[in-house]
């Protein structure tokens, strides 16, 4: 029941995979916020401590020191080499020689950086604290996409049980709620990939791998659905036990993955080995069971969470 992946797919999930490594976390992206504040208030700092009374010589002695410096130790990392390179340029400025009656402006502007990035410091932590981006409900969107698909593969093998008119209307209804909580699924992802934290929310191939089980989930549902009884004679009545198996863990397994738990599918396998089949419909239902199993077992591996490191020797 597997499907190949086309390669221009595959090239784009790995692109997303690799930009997903590299883009930073909460504590990252507020190290930043810090370290630019920090950066635009030290210069000037620097230059008032320094040159009270300017002197061109000493700022040009100054920035030539931090020039050479900055070359000296630019691999040693990020917070040196700008702090070093905005010193270069405020001494640069500053070897005009400037009285310090003149430096007020300067001093106001730094009152008003100080201001300003405490400010922005602030609307990200208010921001972070209540985020409106879509990382943070991709696992509840899952779990809807899964509670769906379960319950349309549920319908399916009901179906295979009862013939009747109320049978067919309730495997439509289904069968259109797994489709609107797919698609529900795809949009928010797209916007997903294009936020700069994936804190919060589900991993790249954890998210990867969930769409491509549940999107095969669907697939079992729906050729098992192209092959359904169509006279009482021709049911399995015993599939019924088997569907309500499948409502119950879809609920279930839905909301333990809302609260960030693995899923369990023993339910569905006893229900599957609890079966005997005595008819070719039945032996259809029990091979669609089994096909289903296979991919909600790659969903559980999918969202485990990996083996920690062993400790170095």
């Amino acid at each position: 029941m597997t499907e190949a992946v086309d390669p221009a797919v595959r090239g784009r999930e790995d692109t997303h995979t690799a930009r997903s490594r590299s883009r930073p976390s909460d504590l990252s992206t507020a190290a930043r916020y810090t370290l630019r504040l920090q950066l635009r208030a030290d210069p000037p700092v620097l230059r008032h401590a320094v040159l009270v009374h300017p002197r061109p010589v000493l700022a040009g002695i100054l920035a030539a020191l931090c020039a050479t410096l900055v070359f000296l130790l630019m691999g040693s990392g990020y917070l040196v080499a700008q702090t070093l390179g905005c010193c270069y340029v405020v001494l640069t400025l500053g070897m005009a020689g400037e009285p310090w009656t003149r430096a007020a402006p300067e001093r106001l502007t730094l009152t008003l950086t100080l201001i300003g990035g405490a400010l922005a410091m602030l609307a990200y932590a208010a921001y972070a604290a209540y985020a409106a981006w879509e990382t943070p409900r991709l696992r509840l969107r899952l779990a809807d996409w899964l509670q769906a698909d379960l319950g349309y593969a549920a319908a399916v093998i009901a179906r295979c049980a009862d013939t009747t008119p109320s049978a067919d209307r309730q495997l439509r209804q289904a069968l259109l709620a797994a489709r609107s909580t797919r698609m529900a699924w795809q949009e928010p992802t797209l916007r997903a990939g294009n936020e700069p934290v994936r804190s919060g929310g589900l991993p790249r191939e954890t998210e990867y791998e969930a769409q491509q089980a549940l999107a095969e989930v669907a697939r079992v549902a729906l050729l098992l659905e192209a092959r359904l009884p169509r006279t009482p004679q021709d049911a399995d009545p015993a599939a019924a036990a088997l569907a309500g198996a499948l409502r119950d863990t879809a609920e279930r397994a839905a909301t333990a993955l809302r609260e960030q738990r693995v899923p369990d599918w023993r339910p569905i396998e006893e229900a599957l080995g609890a079966r005997t089949p005595d008819s070719a419909t039945a032996r259809t239902v029990q091979h669609a069971g089994q096909l289903l199993l296979a991919p909600l077992r790659r969903l559980s591996e999918a969202l485990s969470p990996a083996p920690a490191a062993p400790p170095p020797r």
